[in-house]
Parts: structure tokens; sequence; C-alpha cells
């Protein structure tokens, strides 16, 4: 079994973070190597989904049974190509004074002793990237440009605070 944890402090609210995580139908746009991602059946907390990646030269479809606990987690196990098993769990906590610390952490099950180095050896890269991924699409969506920000009104020498 490979583990891989991660843990970062962002400056969004854990109901943005986890609304951008649950948002599977989005992968295919921003998660490297997912192609395509269908919703099988939701309800009740859970989601059963159908990814399909493509990675290293490999691909293979795979079913997640995810459990979602909003805001707070998001519980998902996957079978199929092309590993055996792979469990990962994100969770969302407030930190105070604002911001939201981010922990993700990841199971993986390959099938097969032998290939475990291998894999282990390209795993965090790829975890690594993929949070990125999450980090940077929550940039894109929440995160107020410069452009976009209302502009101060211009003082004048007499409108300055005086000494």
């Amino acid at each position: 079994m490979i583990v891989y944890k991660e843990e970062r402090r962002v400056s969004y609210s854990p109901a943005q973070m986890f609304a951008l995580v649950v948002d599977v139908e989005k992968y295919p746009e921003f998660v490297p190597g997912c192609t395509h991602v269908s919703i099988m059946w939701r309800g009740g907390g859970r989601l059963e989904v159908r990814t399909h990646m493509k990675t290293f030269g490999m691909s293979g479809e795979s079913t997640s049974k995810i459990a979602i606990e909003e805001p707070k987690s998001i519980d998902i196990v996957s079978q199929g190509r092309p590993f055996k098993r792979l469990a990962a769990r994100w969770q969302f906590n407030d930190y105070e004074g604002g911001g939201c610390r981010v922990s993700y952490q990841m199971e993986l099950d390959v099938g097969l002793k032998m290939f475990e180095n291998l894999v282990a050896a390209i795993l965090a890269p790829v975890a690594k990237k993929t949070v990125a991924a999450f980090m940077d699409r929550a940039d894109k969506l929440y995160a107020v440009k410069a452009e976009e920000k209302p502009a101060e009104p211009a003082k004048t020498p007499e409108a300055a605070p005086k000494p």
C-alpha cells in the first residue's frame, strides 16, 4: 500500500473548497490525466462516478464511490484500472482568522507488490501536481483579480491625512 499526504492553507472558505472538489463533472477541465467523468448515481450524501484517466501512456476506467459530508470532507474509493484500489480523503477545516486548511490523503494498492516501488517513485509528483491543479482552480474561481477590485478614490493633497 502506497500513501501520500499533503496539507495546504488557502484563503478560501471550507465551503468554497468543498464545492470545487465535489464538482467531479468539471475534473476533465483541470485534473491532469482526467479525460472523462460521468455520474452514475447521486443521492443521500453519496455519488457513484465513472472516471476515465490517461497518464504515463496507460489509460483506464474506474468506478468511484464518493461519500460527502458538506462542507467538511469528501471520501473517495475507486476500483478498476489502472490500479487495484485507490482511496482518497479531502478534509476542509476553518483557520482562525479566515481561510481553510485543505488536507488530502491518498492510499493506493497497485495490485502487484513488485510494482509498488516504481509506482511510489512517480506517485508523489503526480499527486502533488493534482493537488496543485485543485489549488490553481480555486484561484481561478475564487480569487479577486486586481482588475476586478474596485478602484480606491484618488486622494488629493487636501484630502490626505495631516501628520
